[in-house]
């Protein structure tokens, strides 16, 4: 997982009947705008629908409206949007933009025929980092810090939750300061999921008595968590390395 990029918005729909009548409305406003339709009728199972929402004639060449009902949220459809789009990855903006557009459109059809007003669901904007006001010191401390943890973690003796507590010890002399957000929250988390129970004597600490109680592929999760940070600072890393090398002299401005 590349926790420098921002990943798209999970969006969701909230409705007050069942997913088959609220589908039944939005075929109905596809139909009067003239739009392609696909119905998959519980295609994974009982509950499991899914409409795709062509908008436009022709299902090949326009942007599509993707629900899907799941049965444990009964009253909640996960929903996106399928498009050409111009950048790889998606850009944020233009994958909200382009949803809240053609949501806007179906959702305001459905007020029109129904009365009924609902609002397409948008999690809260993640950090992104800030390029511009990156302290590159304490990055270059904490790349180092971090830098051949891979290797540790692949050949150190023990299962995952040995290896997990030698880990910790070597990065541990990092602060979550040390990093820029996203990576101080998740880095944070990841210290507190390692200590959060007390020592039970004086001969062992909060991390081995909290990684010890841990199942070991509870332990595995947090390896990999712990590696998708050190990748996230080694690419930080290397763009303050980059940003040095145009500043010297004979470099690129």
């Amino acid at each position: 997982m590349d926790l420098l990029d921002i990943p798209l918005p999970e969006l969701r729909l909230r409705i007050d009947e069942k997913p088959a009548v609220f589908f039944d409305m939005c075929e109905q406003v596809a139909r009067a705008r003239e739009w392609a339709m696909e119905r998959r009728r519980e295609y994974a199972g009982p509950g499991y629908d899914q409409l795709n929402l062509y908008t436009g004639p022709s299902g090949s060449e326009c942007p599509m409206i993707r629900m899907v009902a799941v049965p444990r949220e009964p009253r909640r459809l996960r929903v996106d949007v399928i498009d050409d789009w111009r950048t790889t990855p998606i850009d944020y903006d233009e994958y909200l933009m382009t949803a809240k557009r053609l949501f806007g459109q179906l959702l305001g059809g459905i007020k029109r025929l129904t009365g009924k007003r609902y609002r397409l669901g948008v999690p809260r904007r993640p950090v992104a980092v800030d390029y511009g006001s990156l302290d590159c010191q304490p990055i270059s401390y904490a790349a180092g810090k971090l830098r051949g943890l891979c290797r540790q973690l692949a050949v150190a003796p023990g299962d995952a939750r040995d290896r997990l507590i030698g880990a910790y010890y070597t990065i541990q002399p990092v602060s979550p300061s040390d990093v820029p957000e996203p990576l101080r929250t998740h880095l944070a988390h990841l210290y507190a999921e390692i200590t959060k129970r007390p020592a039970r004597h004086s001969r062992e600490g909060a991390v081995e008595a909290t990684v010890r109680t841990m199942k070991n592929q509870a332990a595995a999760r947090l390896m990999e968590r712990l590696l998708d940070i050190a990748d996230a600072v080694a690419r930080l890393d290397e763009y303050c390395r980059s940003r040095e090398r145009q500043r010297m002299p004979g470099g690129f401005v």
